[in-house]
């Protein structure tokens, strides 16, 4: 049977190779959704920066790039092929997949900065799920060989183990959308960013182009003119030579999520570059500041945690434990940073205790 103009084998230029109207378009595009997330940020607003911040932002950096350059990338391109009269379906489609995923998969990523940050501890996905609980099921011994300390791993009964994997695959979950919000909702008071950003999260249009992966995943290519279907007699098949999805409608929806994950980024990016940790709901009405102190002595400057209790001039220095100090700022921190820069105030006092006595 001879092939029509439809049915043609597309090579590797049909693929990737367009003309200067199509590769402006693309560019005007992707001027348009990049974004430089730090630009928006007040650096005016000083607050007291953790450790977990200063660990997490270069994933938050990673996932930024990510953004910017293979999704807006891919966006671009996509955008100016859909609105394109004369490029096959086939090819549109092509570049769509890629995009589709793209877009669908950076909210995983984006659970994961969030679950790193907070220290949620939830698995990532079910390789790590496996890890946790085939930890679960080995005791570890420091053993020492020597001047050596050895972990040594032994394993517990195999009962023992079948009970523990049986009540772990139930009792362990993994992380999404659902287990995120409600993890967090439980735990800690939120902040305004915070309701945004969960709020922001359940925008119809990130629905809407999940559901369109599902199809491509489970139903169907999207540049298929043939995929199975289901009427009134029960499964049947569809053929559409122009596609089951409508590419106008897919357009708007990218540029709908292509706007809301910006919006999620920005909003996220200044959590953490504030370290806007928000209160367990325990001190849910708590507010934590940090002051920042010179001494008079030494010269040396300190950050120290907050003593209402203690009057400026009985406030030792830290480096040299003289009273003469000056506080020459103050500003906000969260509960985390607040209890850490306490418990460390307190473990150096009492060295200095033991070294005068």
């Amino acid at each position: 049977m001879k092939k029509s103009n439809e049915e043609k084998l597309f090579s590797l230029k049909d693929y990737y190779v367009f003309d200067r109207k199509i590769m402006n378009k693309s560019e005007g595009y992707i001027k348009m959704f990049s974004k430089d997330f730090e630009k928006n940020i007040n650096i005016n607003e000083h607050t007291d920066v953790g450790m977990i911040s200063l660990i997490v932002f270069p994933m938050l950096k990673q996932l930024e790039n990510y953004y910017n350059e293979e999704i807006c990338i891919s966006a671009g391109l996509v955008l100016s092929l859909l609105e394109a009269e004369n490029i096959n379906l086939r090819i549109k489609s092509y570049h769509a997949e890629n995009l589709i995923f793209r877009l669908t998969s950076i909210w995983d990523y984006y659970y994961n900065i969030i679950n790193e940050y907070l220290h949620l501890e939830i698995p990532a996905d079910n390789i790590i799920k496996k890890r946790i609980i085939n930890r679960h099921c080995v005791n570890v011994d420091f053993v020492k060989d020597g001047k050596i300390i050895k972990v040594v791993e032994k394993p517990l009964p195999i009962e023992e183990q079948k009970r523990i994997r049986k009540e772990s695959r139930t009792k362990i979950k993994t992380l999404n959308k659902i287990m995120l919000i409600n993890t967090i909702s439980h735990r800690f008071h939120l902040t305004e960013r915070f309701k945004e950003i969960f709020s922001i999260m359940d925008s119809d249009c990130i629905e809407q182009l999940k559901h369109i992966r599902n199809q491509i995943v489970h139903r169907r290519a999207l540049g298929a003119g043939i995929s199975p279907d289901y009427d009134f007699l029960g499964q049947s098949i569809s053929i559409n030579n122009k596609g089951w999805c409508d590419f106008n409608e897919l357009s708007e929806i990218i540029k709908l999520n292509l706007n809301v994950i910006t919006k999620e980024i920005q909003l996220i990016h200044e959590v953490i570059f504030f370290d806007e940790r928000p209160n367990s709901i325990e001190n849910k009405d708590k507010q934590y500041f940090v002051i920042k102190v010179k001494c008079k002595d030494c010269g040396k400057e300190s950050i120290l945690p907050e003593m209402k209790t203690i009057e400026e001039q009985k406030i030792p220095c830290p480096v040299c434990w003289k009273h003469e100090i000056e506080i020459i700022d103050k500003f906000k921190t969260n509960e985390l940073n607040y209890g850490g820069r306490m418990n460390n105030h307190i473990k150096k006092f009492i060295e200095h205790l033991d070294n005068i006595t």
